[in-house]
């Protein structure tokens, strides 16, 4: 797991409003440090206000941003799989987040899953994004599962979101959930947060 080696100098997150504390941590990415890492540890919900981001990151919103010169990325708890969310939006209000999903010795039938719930600077959800990846064979190293959701909104709209809550799951093959039934299973998890509010957007990846 090659990114978590920063530990040494990763940064906690402060506290967010309202006193709750999140589980993420930022650092700079081993092979380039010139980007910035989040570290999702918290699987059912850490939140990240994009103004606790170091400079530009503290701003959805960016037209001068390169690709992948922030990353969100979290492990699937005890198992040799990771997963990657991308996020950028331009001041013309269009916006992708992509994910990704790898690992070895991934069972078939299994399915990683993640969703991204964007927050207005009060936490009232705005619009999720959800995506997943069915693990339809034995994966060799470095083998990455892809999927990308965009959206258009007005740019004001944008300009609101102050951040996002990040869910990941991991479904396994022994549950016998078909495709629908495991999309409800994450909108389950993730209503825990949003009860209903906002929008919702899926897509599901194929190997790569």
């Amino acid at each position: 797991m090659r990114f978590l080696a920063w530990f040494a100098i990763a940064l906690p997150a402060l506290a967010v409003a309202g006193g709750k504390a999140s589980a993420f941590m930022i650092y700079p990415d081993r092979d380039n440090p010139a980007a910035m890492v989040v570290l999702i540890e918290n699987a059912t919900g850490d939140r990240v206000d994009f103004r606790m981001l170091p400079k530009p990151h503290d701003a959805i919103v960016q037209s001068v941003q390169k690709p992948g010169a922030l990353s969100f990325r979290w492990t699937y708890a005890r198992e040799p799989q990771e997963g990657m969310a991308m996020i950028g939006v331009d001041e013309d209000g269009f916006g992708t987040i992509q994910f990704e999903f790898w690992g070895k010795q991934l069972a078939k039938g299994d399915t990683l899953a993640a969703a991204a719930v964007m927050i207005d600077a009060k936490g009232v959800p705005l619009h999720s994004f959800f995506a997943k990846a069915a693990m339809d064979e034995m994966a060799p190293a470095g083998e990455h599962r892809r999927v990308a959701l965009s959206v258009e909104r007005p740019a004001a709209w944008w300009q609101a979101v102050g951040g996002v809550i990040f869910f990941t799951m991991k479904y396994r093959a022994s549950q016998g959930l078909d495709d629908a039934e495991s999309w409800q299973a994450m909108q389950r998890a993730v209503g825990h947060v949003t009860k209903g509010v906002g929008t919702e957007q899926f897509a599901a990846a194929g190997t790569e």
